[in-house]
């Protein structure tokens, strides 16, 4: 059978008959067409229904090599759901299965068109919660026969790692001279037998790209580029040459009970040699000394020179108590989820660092965030006590630890949707003056500047930001297509917030700025397709919220042009 033949099989699901290659359902009378992603979500939960399948398994799958969060995977699911005419308390086609994942329940008659993938499973004995590395669903064939064969239909979705620079963004940097090297810190691979344990490995890298962003002296690339290759085999050179880094550096982390090792080398990219490496055998007591050592053993081998205060700053310790520590980790684990119950665990997860340290300042700018987040995603009933909490939360943090970076942002942050923009955009130019290769810091300015009407500005930060962090993420086009459609320019507004779309199809501000650039140029139908993705996963979206929630200072003119686009194109009054 030919791979045409086999997207061409149909899938017997409960009532339902599902058809891979036109992304639709059927029962009786009834069909009810998919979205390329959610199709690709059912097929793959039609193949796998012998067991759960974890969130970050269906992540991996569904949207390889792309950074999105938890809600993409909970909008899809509840589509699904929508489409089966499913009950979440009691379901008859999906089941969640809490702290584990998701299984289809419902009788399925797998056809040949499974078979592929679930040989290659089988073949590849791949442990599926085991170490990290490329699963088998995602190498060979691909991450199944159906999304191979769709490709030409969902090309954008499945982009290489690498992405296409956009017109109008700064090119990515030529290479590093000597006098500023260029670093790229791998995920570290959790080597421990537990994989719930990845919270701590990855805590340890962004604490050590977080301590050398401070330094003017080294580029480092931002958190989110470097976890763009987390789990996946590497070629240092390949990597060196898309990037453009003078360095790497790669490492593991094994923590069982008090007894910890972690592995930590620096590369140099241009002939593959270790200019430093190092094994610590220690106990988790001994983690800020370790962190410490490799970021301070970093800038030894670069042959970069630190005055006493940097060196000060690069090894500080975040907290005095390592059980506060893991508590932080594991809430801000929790909190990159972006869902209502991983956000108030993170919350939980802060205080309970705070009670083990009342002074721990990041602990008090995670709860802020958590909070700010929580009102401003709609989750509250009472949006305004939360948001008056955060600032406390944040002032505290400030207050305690002013050299933070983190705790400038976090009140930034805080401020923005609180809409007190002067003041937001003064403590986050504060942490990018601490760090001056902040890369989150000169997202949220231009944020901040966007919400402001001060969209040049916006545009130069986000071209300042791309250097440091090459694999931007879609809020980078998001800010350049609000930029535009500010500036009235709302062909490009189109371009950059459907570039936007492609890397994260849940950005639900992106498709409004989009809906209100479709309706200045007179694009009534594309405009209501947009209006419909919008209210099918933000239910609560109306005009009455967007004037109360969201913190957009534009020009009145512009103000009330926006508001009256999206009215027009089919958002509610209430």
């Amino acid at each position: 059978m030919n791979n045409k033949e086999l997207a061409a099989a149909p899938l017997r699901i409960g009532e339902w008959t599902y058809y891979p290659d036109l992304l639709k359902l059927e029962r009786e009378s009834e069909s009810v067409k998919l979205e390329p992603r959610v199709g690709a979500l059912l097929f793959f939960l039609s193949c796998h229904t012998e067991h759960p399948s974890s969130r970050e398994e269906l992540l991996e799958a569904v949207w390889p090599n792309r950074v999105v969060g938890d809600e993409a995977l909970s909008s899809a699911i509840n589509k699904l759901r929508k489409a089966f005419g499913d009950d979440r308390q009691n379901p008859s086609y999906i089941e969640t299965i809490p702290k584990v994942g998701y299984r289809l329940i419902a009788p399925v008659e797998k056809s040949s068109t499974c078979l592929p993938q679930l040989e290659k499973t089988e073949n590849q004995g791949g442990d599926r919660a085991g170490k990290s590395g490329p699963r088998p669903w995602v190498t060979g064939f691909g991450i199944t026969g159906f999304l191979l064969l769709i490709a030409l239909a969902i090309a954008p979705y499945i982009s290489p790692q690498m992405p296409e620079v956009a017109e109008g963004v700064a090119k990515r940097p030529t290479p590093a001279s000597l006098e500023q090297p260029t670093l790229l810190i791998l995920p570290f691979v959790n080597l421990s037998t537990d994989s719930a344990q990845d919270y701590f490995a990855d805590g340890i890298v962004e604490d050590v790209i977080t301590d050398l962003s401070r330094l003017e002296t080294i580029r480092v690339m931002a958190r989110s580029t470097s976890f763009m290759y987390k789990g996946k085999e590497i070629d240092p050179q390949q990597i060196a040459r898309e990037l453009n880094l003078s360095h790497l550096v790669e490492g593991s982390v094994r923590k069982s009970g008090e007894d910890l090792r972690i592995t930590a080398r620096l590369i140099d990219t241009s002939n593959g040699q270790n200019l430093w490496s190092a094994r610590y055998d220690r106990t988790v007591a001994d983690i800020f000394e370790v962190q410490g050592d490799v970021a301070q053993n970093i800038v030894r081998a670069l042959s970069v020179n630190l005055t006493k205060d940097q060196q000060a700053l690069v090894s500080s310790p975040p907290t005095n108590s390592v059980k506060a520590y893991d508590l932080y980790l594991k809430g801000r684990k929790s909190l990159s989820l972006r869902t209502p119950e991983a956000n108030l665990q993170a919350r939980d997860y802060y205080r309970q660092a705070i009670l083990l340290d009342p002074e721990f300042a990041r602990a008090y700018g995670g709860i802020a965030v958590a909070l700010t987040r929580f009102a401003n995603k709609g989750w509250s009933d009472t949006p305004n006590v939360e948001r008056d909490l955060a600032l406390h939360y944040a002032r505290k943090s400030v207050e305690l630890k002013p050299e933070s970076q983190y705790s400038h942002w976090a009140l930034g942050f805080t401020h923005l949707y609180r809409r007190e923009n002067a003041e937001a955009a003064t403590a986050v130019r504060k942490a990018i003056r601490l760090a001056p290769g902040y890369a989150d810091g000169l997202s949220l300015l231009a944020l901040i500047y966007n919400h402001s009407a001060r969209a040049e500005e916006a545009i130069g930060l986000i071209n300042e930001a791309i250097p440091i962090n090459p694999l931007y993420s879609w809020d980078y086009l998001f800010n350049l297509g609000w930029a535009y459609y500010t500036l009235g320019n709302y062909e490009k507004a189109v371009k950059y917030q459907q570039l936007a779309l492609e890397r994260n199809e849940y950005a639900t501000f992106s498709r409004l700025i989009l809906v209100a650039s479709y309706m200045a140029l007179n694009m009534p139908d594309e405009a209501s397709w947009q209006v419909e993705e919008v209210l099918a996963y933000h239910t609560n979206m109306s005009i009455r919220f967007l004037e109360q929630e969201t913190p957009i200072l534009l020009s009145n003119d512009r103000m009330q042009q926006y508001l009256a686009h999206l009215r027009e194109a089919g958002i509610p009054p209430d």
